[in-house]
């Protein structure tokens, strides 16, 4: 469905109105149409945001879903680029060149390249892309310029293909402007994307550097990940985070963007996993892939000393074929126990343990932690697609007499208590503690629905796409 949020009824998002010297465009400052793009953050939240953020003239051009061509958009002045950059939840701004129904372009195969090449240079939206793009970067003396193509769909396949329609484009826009072409460090990236809906072209203007998910491939859930890391609370400066089944290293990623003076090290028994672990090392910034260490491991015999270990972070897997190289025997001392007891072993006492598992398998969980003396802190729900799970919060006591915590949260705690007879005689040797049942120590009222806003509202302003090598500003300045 389509929406147009009108700006009197945006909720607060923690930034202010921009304020702008103009707010209607004029022969010098024309109107651009600006498309916000996000990852794993809806549609509507950034819209929301938007229209907070933007004067109530403008907020009314917000479109999102049908409505929009994709991603967000909304109808601003050139000069408002530079103010868009902070906003927390977009990852990337674009100019909108043009966007052109399916059914403006040619039918006839060998007529789509050369009307495609005249329709691209030729397009309106050009001056008040480059005047929003000069906002940005004042004092260019020469401009150069890349194509990033793409070409998806039935209609097109055997007219043209992704890189064919770079290159046919890329020569057009250099004849058409005089763009020097440079696909190395260019200061203008156009985009174009061909499909069965139409051709639609833009301009690269800004991007967030402090962006993980960006960089990354696969793994858990980036706002589960997150939610799962903030669950950890403070953590001392240089201290270890492990996840002894680390997989594509997701959640160690995120808890060392969280936490810049902590170090960490995954281990894993599946070659597949560690190599899209080592390459999402390898594509994150160097002040996080500098403190991660990532080895093939058994998660029960971990190579640290007793207590070394400052934070513990796990997304068990929740099949017992194990389909990622482990298999996670979870009957009454099998490798489910040995794995808990282990983490005991090397987490400080005080430590958090924060784990994943499905619920089918919460059950023998529960049963490991009682076993291996870790206290449960909270249990909550928290469904990934069609898959119930539930996020664990643990903690190692520093005395065996230390009575349980409750959540945090101000409410009073559901209780879960093993029954009776389960794992033994009237159930005294296997009954779990009382645990809290629902809210993370952290949350507030707004649950889940609030850990996309928290999880992005401290972050970096964007910065302008393209960075002069001169300026010497490289990525970890930001």
């Amino acid at each position: 469905m389509a929406h147009a949020l009108d700006g009197g009824e945006a909720k607060n998002t923690g930034i202010g109105r921009s304020n702008y010297s103009s707010m209607e465009p004029t022969a010098d400052d024309p109107s651009v149409q600006y498309m916000l793009t996000t990852n794993n953050v809806p549609h509507r939240q950034c819209a929301t945001e938007l229209v907070a953020f933007l004067p109530k003239p403008l907020a009314a051009s917000v479109r999102h879903g049908k409505a929009s061509s994709r991603g967000v958009t909304c109808d601003a002045p050139a000069s408002a680029a530079p103010t868009l950059a902070a906003l927390t939840l977009p990852e990337r701004i674009y100019a909108v060149v043009c966007c052109l129904p399916a059914t403006s372009l040619p039918d006839d195969e060998a007529a789509v390249l050369p009307a495609l090449r005249t329709l691209v240079a030729e397009a309106p939206g050009w001056p008040a892309a480059l005047a929003a793009h000069c906002q940005l970067h004042p004092g260019l003396s020469s401009l150069s310029f890349a194509v990033v193509a793409t070409r998806r769909g039935r209609r097109f396949k055997q007219s043209v293909g992704s890189l064919q329609l770079g290159t046919e484009l890329g020569g057009a826009l250099h004849t058409y402007f005089g763009w020097r072409v440079d696909l190395t460090a260019p200061s203008l990236e156009v985009t174009v994307s061909l499909n069965d809906e139409g051709l639609h072209v833009s301009l690269a203007l800004l991007r967030r550097l402090d962006s993980i998910e960006c960089r990354t491939r696969g793994g858990l859930d980036p706002h589960v990940a997150w939610a799962m890391v903030r669950s950890l609370g403070e953590l001392p400066p240089g201290g270890l985070v492990c996840d002894p089944m680390c997989g594509k290293a997701s959640l160690l990623l995120e808890a060392l963007d969280a936490h810049p003076l902590c170090v960490a090290a995954g281990f894993d028994l599946a070659d597949a996993q560690l190599e899209a672990a080592i390459a999402n090392h390898t594509a994150v910034p160097p002040r996080i892939a500098a403190r991660l260490s990532l080895m093939r491991g058994d998660a029960s015999q971990l190579p640290f000393a007793a207590g070394a270990c400052a934070a513990i972070l796990c997304d068990l897997p929740f099949e017992c074929e194990g389909r990622f190289g482990y298999k996670l025997d979870t009957s009454r001392g099998g490798t489910l126990g040995a794995c808990i007891k282990e983490m005991v072993r090397v987490l400080r006492p005080g430590g958090r343990a924060v784990l994943l598992m499905g619920d089918e398998r919460m059950p023998p969980l529960r049963e490991a932690l009682a076993d291996a003396g870790l206290r449960a802190m909270c249990e909550r729900p928290c469904p990934l697609g069609f898959t119930q799970a539930t996020i664990v919060v643990t903690e190692k006591p520093a005395g065996a007499s230390e009575a349980i915590d409750d959540s945090g949260t101000g409410e009073e705690p559901q209780q879960r208590h093993a029954p009776a007879g389960e794992g033994g005689a009237g159930g005294s040797e296997t009954s779990t503690p009382a645990v809290s049942v629902g809210a993370l120590p952290w949350e507030g009222t707004g649950r889940r629905a609030e850990w996309t806003v928290l999880r992005k509202e401290k972050r970096a302003p964007m910065v302008p796409w393209f960075v002069a090598p001169s300026k010497g500003v490289v990525e970890e300045s930001v």
